[in-house]
């Protein structure tokens, strides 16, 4: 039981790396926008930045973004995935704040098509989707869909 807990945290931990790295290496830098609450904290950090000069953060947005999801999902699908998905929330917060933005190209489009292979290629979906959500857990934009 504890090898099987241990691996679905490892697991969840290491999507969200993947995520993160994705977003500040490919997609924040280049201000090309993800989908679900990930783009929507880019862009509501970015309306923050432009046009009231508060810097906050895309992480910490998507924290505060998810938690009223986290609140239904308790609610509604279980404690076990919730749980896992908060850490999977957290995580992807903490890296987002450790690993720098940065743009890896200066063309648009090939920042945008890599963050989204990234963030959607086979590595990702298999290691991180699959594995999340066969061990009821969570990766980000999907929690809605599990409610």
């Amino acid at each position: 039981m504890f090898f099987m807990e241990t691996k679905r945290f490892i697991i969840v931990v290491l999507g969200a790396l993947l995520n993160a790295v994705s977003l500040n290496l490919f997609l924040i830098g280049a201000n090309v926008y993800a989908s679900g609450f990930a783009g929507a904290a880019q862009l509501v950090s970015s309306i923050f930045t432009d046009f009231f000069g508060i810097g906050v953060s895309t992480g910490v947005l998507l924290l505060l973004f998810n938690i009223p999801v986290a609140i239904i999902g308790w609610l509604k699908v279980g404690k076990g995935f919730t749980i896992y998905s908060i850490v999977s929330v957290i995580c992807t917060t903490v890296f987002l704040s450790i690993i720098p933005i940065y743009s890896v190209s200066n063309d648009i489009i090939l920042n945008a098509v890599f963050g989204g292979a990234y963030r959607w290629s086979w590595c990702r979906s298999h290691i991180e989707m699959g594995s999340i959500y066969r061990r009821n857990g969570y990766c980000g934009n999907d929690f809605i869909q599990k409610i």
